[in-house]
């Protein structure tokens, strides 16, 4: 067993879209036809701590390492051996903006567009660490992966336009 250590910023920007329930968890229900409600819908989906800031959750970042690792064909095995030791991976930028765009309700061609608004944090990084479980697992295959995650998949929402990014540093550890 072994961890990683891992300092990764963006190179596109990192859009937030959090899927939430109303009236459940603290999110008020708001009325996205007006733009207040809109602006405070987005501000709900976004990943938010109110002591530390904004996040990428542990779910998100195994699931970006773990598309990048299909490339090499160690999809199964990595998603078995790697863990996150936080659930939260806190945003090393406090600066976001407000994005409007059109989306499609139901999605597909036929579906009525309709406007919606998205946090996105324009610059980005974060740090995390994980751990392997498997000694015999070659680390540069890991490194690889998350190389592979930034350049072709991206974290969280609209990918693989948003959320690229590439490996400042990567270090083995015991």
């Amino acid at each position: 067993m072994y961890q990683v250590e891992v300092k990764i910023s963006g190179i596109s920007p990192l859009r937030h879209n959090k899927y939430t329930i109303p009236d459940r968890d603290g999110v008020k229900f708001v009325d996205v036809k007006t733009k207040e409600g809109a602006i405070q819908d987005a501000l709900n989906r976004s990943y938010f701590d109110d002591k530390k800031g904004y996040y990428v959750p542990k779910e998100a970042l195994k699931a970006c390492i773990i598309n990048g690792a299909s490339k090499f064909k160690v999809k199964s095995k990595l998603d078995a051996i790697m863990m996150f030791d936080d659930d939260k991976y806190f945003i090393d930028s406090k600066d976001y903006v407000i994005e409007e765009g059109v989306v499609r309700i139901p999605p597909g061609p036929k579906g009525v567009r309709v406007p919606k608004m998205w946090v996105v944090n324009k610059t980005w990084g974060i740090k995390f660490k994980a751990t392997i479980l498997d000694e015999t697992f070659p680390s540069q295959k890991i490194k690889d992966s998350i190389i592979n995650a930034g350049i072709y998949f991206g974290l969280l929402d609209n990918r693989p336009e948003y959320g690229k990014f590439v490996v400042d540093e990567f270090k083995k550890v015991k």
